[in-house]
């Protein structure tokens, strides 16, 4: 099976519930030159068992290590941990609570524009940020790119204050 089966044919709630829970994250999963989805799941993993609330939904994960790392976290913490592949991402967008992402010396992103103009809060860190017209809300959040518990404690104020 190709990890994109995997992506697309994976998509079991750890949760026994009647379907995914109703509080919706959306993150970036990709881990490349740009994207840093092992530093967001380490982050999630420190929301510990809260995560049992939310639905955790991993969009464009192309290197196989993101799934393992999301499938830990669904275990350790009960979270509900779906994959969509990119072309579905705008369309997972839709009622999600928050986007988050961590990025390499530049915010801009598709989905993040998609998330903006849908008007989906967003959390978007980036480590070694280069100046970009626009994007004052990646200043604030530079720290959070470098501390897995800053970004824990920003993500769970955005989640659940």
């Amino acid at each position: 099976m190709s990890l994109r089966d995997f992506m697309v044919s994976d998509r079991s709630f750890s949760d026994t519930g009647d379907g995914p829970p109703s509080l919706r994250l959306v993150i970036d999963g990709r881990e490349d030159e740009q994207g840093r989805a092992l530093f967001l799941i380490s982050a999630l993993h420190l929301c510990g068992p809260r995560l049992r609330e939310v639905s955790v939904d991993v969009v464009g994960a192309t290197d196989p290590v993101v799934p393992v790392a999301a499938r830990a976290l669904s275990y350790d913490t009960g979270a509900a941990v779906r994959f969509f592949i990119d072309e579905e991402g705008r369309s997972v967008l839709d009622g999600a609570r928050l986007y988050a992402s961590i990025r390499f010396n530049c915010a801009d992103h598709p989905l993040l524009t998609a998330a903006e103009q849908i008007g989906i809060p967003t959390v978007v860190a980036v480590q070694f940020p280069r100046p970009t017209p626009g994007r004052p809300q990646t200043l604030r959040s530079v720290r959070a790119a470098h501390d897995t518990r800053r970004l824990a404690n920003l993500l769970a104020a955005c989640l659940w204050d």
